[in-house]
């Protein structure tokens, strides 16, 4: 439980950051990376929390939630300006901004994928959130694979 303790204080942090509107004097590129510091953190307490074999529904509730708060973030998070062309050192790709209308189409996968999340934990079946994870991730690997550069 002390582990949960610590993510907590490290999510409240970082969700001021997720939640805050962004406006022109705001570092939107630092906000970004710790928004998606924040859904890498409640995404690897998922899965260590599903590895233990049994639900742990307190935890995943609360990793649902810091989900479906990012999730929602993210629509905020590239707005013009702050991508590779501006000279902003970020992984982001230009197709980000070149193909606006495919980028939003993979937000609103994660959206959706995070809704079925969020279902799957309430319903504390397992196997149904097991299922509801792996969609989740295969969301996540999708944008990447085509929005974020690769690593070295």
């Amino acid at each position: 439980m002390q582990h949960f303790r610590i993510r907590a204080v490290v999510a409240s942090t970082a969700m001021a950051l997720i939640v805050a509107p962004l406006s022109a004097s705001t570092d939107v590129v630092s906000a970004r990376k710790a928004g998606f510091r924040e859904l890498g953190s409640a995404f690897k307490g998922v899965n260590d929390s599903i590895r233990s074999g049994e639900v742990q529904s307190v935890a995943l509730g609360k990793y649902a939630e810091q989900i479906r708060k990012a999730s929602n973030g993210i629509y905020r998070w590239f707005p013009k300006g702050s991508g590779p062309k501006a000279g902003v050192k970020t992984a982001a790709l230009a197709g980000i901004w070149a193909k606006p209308a495919a980028f939003k189409k993979a937000q609103d996968g994660l959206a959706t994928a995070t809704t079925a999340f969020e279902k799957a934990v309430k319903s504390k079946n397992l196997d149904s959130i097991r299922t509801a994870t792996r969609n989740l991730g295969g969301t996540c690997k999708a944008c990447h694979d085509s929005f974020k550069a690769k690593d070295d």
